[in-house]
């Protein structure tokens, strides 16, 4: 049993159709001893006058030559076949010669070589005359690409392969269509021509519906009688031969032909054979039990080859005949839509790859320009973000966007300042009331425990009481109007003064800067006050200060003596009565650090809930770039082959053209049964 078996290299920089064809001819050879004569000779035709002279050998099987020749008459040069001595299997032989002559003249197609003549020699030879055609075989082809031959792999990526699939399709479905079934299809037998041709080769066991004139005689016009085939004898290729095949022949029909093609688009994308078994019992025995998973994406994953073609292969290759294809054209019209899904991804990609450069222009020029950067950066980021509309698995346009995105730029853009000035008009509204209620609450909280204390002196009341209600009133005119900082200014000149006039409480060193600090921390998170933030510090400051520097400088009494290791404190304003005094100062010194800390607490929490948002909106745009270290990314973060890899693999750019190759399998289709 054949198996495309590698032949030697050709005589000839060309490879003709018919050295590349097998018709059951063994394997090729040069030419032996005591026969060069006949390669020089004219092969004169019945009847007539010398018509062709034979040139160099093409190739030569164990019962066959092809020459090139010259058509004298004509002038051109063509392949010719010529059918030796072929013993006792002559008339069998004979007769699928005549086959697939005829065959080859009735199906005038581009992709079906045609045959000018069939005649005998003058010494009783059969032989027939063909267009001499160039190329290479799809066997060649995928064992160049299995080798990893950079040649191949340039000259022949995956949607080249996929678009002569496409055309070889359409010849067989050509030949069904007028009753012939190939029943041989492999990838010996489909050749790439020079010039973008696809030939679809040796039919020579072809089964013909209604026409056993093919089997006649050219001379005597006596059909053969081995025109049928024997059953004990396998008739096509194992590993390519579907399993009705196996059984019977004589009986298959279209989807015989449909299964070959189903194993050819295999091995096409993954580069293998769809059987992996070498002996012939067992690549029966796996093709009748279906035993192989058709799923080229899962037999080469590294070759990024697109998912559809696992279920056009699985569907092809199907052990029921009535669960394939209907035809080959289904089958070409399915694997077409693929391909042209390709072709739109490649427009896609193209077109994403203008705007990613469009947005690296733009961003490169904007930078040089403080000015424009803003401008620069809008168009930047509606550029990359087209670019991975039409291409989303783009990973240079979403690390760009991500970039883009995540960066600050140098210079805020004025939409920003505007929008964070409004933000914090309400943040400056919100943190008003609140702090207005919660500090002046607690302000006014120390006075009254003052008042329980005992007042002393209302004036020294009066420094406290006075300024805090005036605060107070500031407060809720700079919640009303929080973008203008003047109300704020306000408000924290009257604190200031009642920070101060807590010194006449218990002294310069305990309250005030107690207050000042309660009051700082409400302040600094009011960031739309932005630089008059410094105002309102300034003035806590002061106001924890200034009793003390009064004091020091004498304009003011001091209510602290040091005598030694004592310390003697005089109020001013309040009464110490015991026991309550003591009370009143724990409570005061507790509900202001209560309230210090509360405000801590919740700008804190408030402050933490924005930085795990941005985390999480920044944690998802960096999802549109993948890691740049695949080997640092599970399986699930690397998911799928990428559109890009897989536009890639199918080949979006290729220049060259096929070039002249050996045959690679002329072998015999024809075995017997064990």
């Amino acid at each position: 049993m054949d198996q495309d078996r590698p032949t030697a290299k050709p005589h000839s920089r060309s490879t003709s159709q018919s050295a590349a064809s097998g018709n059951g001819w063994g394997r090729l050879d040069t030419l032996p001893a005591g026969r060069e004569e006949f390669s020089q000779r004219a092969v004169v035709g019945r009847g007539g006058p010398r018509r062709y002279e034979l040139a160099e050998l093409l190739g030569r099987g164990g019962m066959g030559e092809v020459h090139l020749a010259n058509d004298e008459r004509v002038g051109r040069a063509v392949a010719l076949k010529v059918l030796l001595d072929v013993g006792q299997a002559g008339e069998e032989l004979r007769a699928r010669f005549y086959r697939e002559a005829r065959v080859q003249g009735k199906l005038e197609h581009p992709g079906i070589v045609p045959v000018y003549d069939l005649d005998r020699d003058e010494t009783g030879r059969e032989f027939f005359v063909m267009k001499r055609v160039a190329g290479v075989t799809l066997e060649t082809v995928v064992r160049g690409l299995a080798k990893g031959d950079p040649d191949f792999l340039h000259k022949y990526p995956m949607r080249r392969l996929l678009a002569a699939f496409l055309q070889i399709c359409l010849t067989v479905d050509y030949a069904h269509a007028h009753g012939v079934v190939h029943r041989d299809l492999k990838l010996s037998n489909l050749m790439l021509g020079e010039y973008g041709e696809v030939y679809v080769l040796d039919w020579g066991i072809a089964k013909v519906d209604g026409a056993p004139e093919l089997d006649r005689d050219p001379v005597t016009g006596e059909s053969s009688e081995t025109t049928g085939t024997r059953a004990d004898v396998l008739l096509g290729t194992l590993g390519y031969m579907a399993p009705e095949q196996i059984d019977d022949a004589n009986e298959v029909d279209a989807r015989a032909d449909v299964y070959a093609l189903g194993v050819i688009l295999f091995s096409l994308v993954t580069h293998e054979r769809l059987y992996q078994q070498r002996s012939p019992v067992e690549l029966a025995d796996a093709t009748q039990q279906g035993v192989v998973d058709a799923r080229p994406s899962h037999r080469a994953p590294h070759l990024e080859i697109p998912p559809e073609l696992d279920a056009i292969c699985v569907k092809a290759t199907a052990l029921d005949p009535v669960q394939r294809y209907e035809s080959a054209r289904a089958l070409h019209d399915a694997t077409e839509r693929v391909l042209d899904g390709d072709r739109d991804m490649r427009l896609r990609v193209e077109l994403a790859a203008q705007h990613l450069e469009e947005a690296k222009r733009v961003l490169s020029v904007a930078e040089t320009d403080p000015l424009r950067l803003a401008e620069g950066r809008r168009q930047a980021l509606q550029q990359a973000g087209r670019a991975l509309a039409l291409h989303p698995e783009s990973e240079a346009a979403a690390a760009l966007l991500t970039s883009l995105m995540l960066t600050p730029p140098a210079h805020m853009p004025p939409e920003v300042e505007r929008e964070t000035h409004q933000l914090s008009e309400g943040e400056l509204a919100r943190l008003g009331s609140a702090g207005a209620v919660v500090l002046f609450g607690a302000l006014s909280g120390v006075l009254g425990l003052m008042a329980w204390v005992g007042v002393r002196s209302l004036s020294g009341i009066g420094w406290f009481a006075l300024p805090l209600c005036a605060g107070g009133l500031a407060a809720m005119a700079a919640r009303l109007q929080p973008h203008r900082p003047t109300a704020h200014i306000v408000a924290s000149v009257f604190v200031a003064i009642a920070i101060a006039g807590t010194s006449r409480i218990a002294g310069s060193l305990w309250l005030p800067p107690l207050l000042a600090m309660t009051y700082v921390a409400f302040i600094s998170w009011t960031h739309g006050l932005g630089r008059w933030r410094l105002v309102c510090f300034a003035m806590a400051l002061v106001g924890a200060l200034a009793p003390w520097l009064l004091e020091l400088a004498g304009l003011t009494k001091s209510l602290y003596v040091f005598e030694g290791d004592t310390v003697h404190i005089t109020a001013d304003a309040v009464a110490f009565t015991p026991g309550r005094a003591e009370l009143a100062l724990a409570v005061a010194t507790s509900l202001l650090v209560a309230v210090c800390c509360a405000a801590l607490w919740h700008f804190s929490t408030s402050d933490m809930a924005v930085r795990r948002q941005l985390q999480l909106m920044a944690w998802h745009l960096r999802q549109l770039a993948p890691s740049a270290d695949p080997a640092a990314r599970t399986p699930e973060q690397a998911g799928p082959p990428s559109e890009e890899a897989r536009v890639v693999a199918l080949g979006v750019s290729e220049r060259g053209s096929a070039s002249a190759t050996a045959p690679d399998d002329i072998g015999t289709r024809t075995t017997r049964r064990t």
